[in-house]
């Protein structure tokens, strides 16, 4: 009761000093500044102000402007403003360190409600967070934590945070984060779709599920990564992919896709008008074919595939060249044939063989050029088809005429021709080594007029050994070129055809071919060039196709079901 009545007292005390004074002092007698409705005097003591944590202090509900205290976190004297909580004064000497962040390195597009966050930077009494403008900062800003909202727009995302004190801010700190959307592109192989024609539709996500449905399709929906679909109508359908990847984003893509019948369609290639020893220019092609139908590279055709699908290729090597006084005894080119499967973008690389040179001096020894072979093959150098090109034919007024060896795939076609045989050698495909022909089998030194081997695959025929500058035909490394003729046998002899023909020098010239043919010569085994051999990709051996006189020639044709 006496503790009571004491408070009470006090209390009156105060009251009446605040009734009838401007203001009260404690800590001594003295009266209160004036300025003052509180006056602390103390020679001894100092004012205590509340010590809050932050979370204490965010606690507060309502907070009044003006109201102060102490903040045991960041060791600073706050005051709650109309902006919120602000530093008066910090134990500080320095900004704070850089800050580190956390959070998931990968979300999906449209990810909602995902928090970053800092573990707390010492001495930090504001956090300041930046994002891409795609996205949606939720709340948290100012604090160590944010929310955020991601767009649908996929790709690499920064966060920036930056730490600061009375002291000033530290340096900004980023952290990555990649916005995912879920695959959903998927390929077709054949494309354009066609009817009664087995489609394979591959998602292009490896991993997580996927879910196909295709309208009016066989079979309309499937579960696995690469289903294979056929149509049995014309028209527009519907194709529908919904993944779930392995990050657990799920995205749908629908198509419109239209369901054709295949037209069939031919390209025919040729010399395009040029002969001789090198291959034709872009001008005579675009003459030939029509602007845009092939890309001329040194004489190499390239051809764009222009649709997925199944193709024929039919080639046919050149023929040899003749000695004018005995017309047409040059070895015919051999025909070669096969199916493929390309794709659309695909480009080919088309070598269309030339006919040999004739060698027009009459009742003279002489020979007439290697046929150039013809070559198709890929971007990666992948032979797919050779026709090989017949050997340059022989004769003189006073010699039995010795006409050329007709291209063929005979393994024997690398060694001496000596023979009349015009007619087409055993047909046996994939000849074992590409190489270039010899000049007489490459037996060197002995006297004979050899002329120049036909171009392989894989090397150049060899030169003659009699004449000097009498060529055999260049390989792909020499670009196809036909071997040229010694200066010192004009007009007697002849070049060799675009496509690795073997040029001539009293002998025929060797074809070109996967392998190519030998140099004939002149002596008592007088003998017209070799024919080179052929190739096709598939391993297959089918009877012969025929031969072929004059230039070579290319033929593909997209054949449908």
């Amino acid at each position: 009761m006496r503790l009571l009545s004491t408070l009470c007292f006090l209390g009156w005390v105060i009251l009446s000093q605040l009734s009838f004074a401007q203001g009260v002092t404690i800590g001594s007698n003295n009266p209160p500044d004036p300025a003052a409705v509180l006056d602390l005097q103390s020679s001894q003591s100092g004012l205590l102000l509340p010590r809050l944590t932050t979370a204490q202090r965010n606690g507060i509900q309502n907070p009044p402007n003006a109201l102060v205290i102490y903040n045991t976190d960041n060791h600073c004297v706050e005051t709650y403003f109309p902006g919120g909580w602000k530093p008066v004064q910090c134990d500080c000497t320095n900004p704070p360190a850089q800050a580190s962040i956390s959070g998931p390195n990968v979300v999906c597009t449209s990810a909602d409600s995902v928090w970053i966050y800092t573990t707390g930077v010492q001495g930090a009494s504001t956090y300041t967070w930046t994002i891409d403008n795609q996205d949606t900062l939720v709340s948290g800003q100012g604090t160590d934590s944010i929310m955020v909202h991601f767009s649908g727009q996929g790709g690499s995302r920064n966060i920036g945070l930056v730490a600061g004190n009375a002291c000033g801010n530290s340096a900004t700190a980023s952290f990555s984060i990649q916005v995912s959307p879920a695959d959903t592109s998927f390929s077709i192989t054949p494309f354009p779709i066609n009817v009664n024609n087995q489609a394979t539709f591959s998602a292009n996500a490896n991993g997580g599920s996927y879910v196909w449905t295709f309208q009016n399709g066989t079979p309309a929906s499937s579960v696995a990564q690469s289903p294979q679909v056929t149509w049995s109508q014309t028209g527009q359908v519907q194709v529908s992919l919904t993944v779930t990847d392995a990050n657990g984003c799920t995205g749908t893509n629908d198509s419109l896709l239209t369901i054709t019948n295949c037209q069939p369609q031919t390209w025919t290639f040729s010399n395009c008008g040029q002969t001789g020893r090198i291959g034709p220019s872009q001008a005579q092609c675009n003459s030939s074919y029509g602007p845009g139908v092939v890309t001329v590279n040194n004489g190499i055709q390239n051809w764009t595939v222009p649709a997925t699908g199944s193709y024929t290729i039919r080639a046919a090597g050149a023929e040899g060249g003749d000695k004018q006084d005995y017309q047409n005894n040059g070895g015919e080119g051999q025909i070669v044939e096969g199916t493929v499967t390309l794709n659309a973008g695909d480009v080919l690389s088309i070598v269309v063989g030339q006919l040999g040179g004739q060698a027009i001096a009459p009742n003279q020894s002489g020979g007439g050029g290697g046929g150039g072979g013809s070559f198709v093959y890929n971007a990666n150098s992948q032979v797919l088809y050779v026709a090989a090109g017949g050997g340059g034919g022989i004769g003189a007024g006073n010699s039995t005429r010795k006409p050329g060896r007709t291209a063929s795939t005979a393994q024997n076609s690398g060694t001496q021709q000596q023979d009349n045989n015009n007619g087409p050698s055993t047909y046996t495909y994939n000849a074992p080594t590409g190489n270039g022909g010899g000049s007489y089998g490459g037996v060197i030194g002995q006297g004979d007029y050899d002329s120049g081997g036909g171009a392989g695959w894989n090397g150049n025929g060899m030169d003659g050994v009699q004449y000097s500058g009498t060529e055999g035909g260049r390989s792909r490394a020499g670009g196809w070129l036909g071997g040229n003729y010694s200066s010192a046998r004009q007009p007697y002899v002849a070049v060799g055809g675009f496509g690795g023909g073997g040029g001539a020098s009293d002998g025929g010239g060797g074809g070109g071919g996967y392998t190519g043919g030998n140099g004939g010569r002149w002596n008592s085994l007088a003998s017209g060039g070799g024919g080179g051999t052929c190739y096709v990709i598939n391993n297959t051996n089918p009877s012969s196709l025929g031969t072929k006189t004059g230039h070579g020639e290319v033929v593909i044709t997209r054949t449908c079901p």
